[in-house]
């Protein structure tokens, strides 16, 4: 005697086979029994299946593998969340339903513009920064400079000064000239 679940999934797998064989009659006017229906066609087989990407997961095992939930699913979605194809028509996995495609990359590019935002965001307030720091540093090197050159002033001064005063020493120095320091 078999276990209920199990008769439940039989009963299931075969309302699927049915359902999937009856979908690929009217899409594409071919006659499969429901017994060689499969969610992964083999080369021979006259139909593949385009879905939507949600749905990709269902097609991944043979109707035999899978649980009453699938099959359920599957028997829900047929020519909404899937549809039967001829081969030719196939494009290697590419989900069915394109505007869930587009919905999914509009949405992963407002993604990257937000984050691209931010860093853009973060890049201002670090060149504010940056350039309170150099206006700091610019104002610091003025007054440096300033400095400086008042520096080169005095030291040019006393340069001029020391020259002078040695001149005046050497004058008073001078032979030619009598010396009142040794009348004492």
């Amino acid at each position: 005697m078999s276990k209920p679940s199990n008769v439940d999934r039989s009963q299931w797998r075969t309302k699927c086979r049915q359902r999937l064989a009856e979908h690929i009659n009217d899409s594409l006017d071919l006659t499969i029994d429901p017994a060689d229906v499969r969610l992964i066609p083999s080369e021979e087989d006259p139909y593949r299946w385009k879905r939507s990407s949600e749905k990709e997961y269902l097609f991944e095992k043979h109707l035999s593998k899978l649980s009453v939930g699938p099959l359920m699913e599957l028997c829900k979605g047929v020519g909404t969340s899937f549809q039967a194809v001829r081969p030719s028509v196939e494009v290697g996995k590419k989900p069915w339903n394109e505007t869930q495609d587009l919905r999914d990359e509009i949405s992963k590019l407002k993604e990257e513009r937000s984050e691209i935002m931010q860093l853009a965001k973060k890049a201002r307030s670090e060149t504010i920064l940056a350039k309170r720091h150099s206006g700091k540093y610019k104002r610091e090197y003025c007054e440096l400079r300033r400095k400086y050159h008042k520096q080169q002033q005095l030291l040019a001064r006393y340069k001029g000064l020391m020259t002078d005063l040695l001149r005046d020493s050497e004058s008073i120095e001078s032979p030619s000239l009598p010396r009142r320091y040794d009348k004492y």
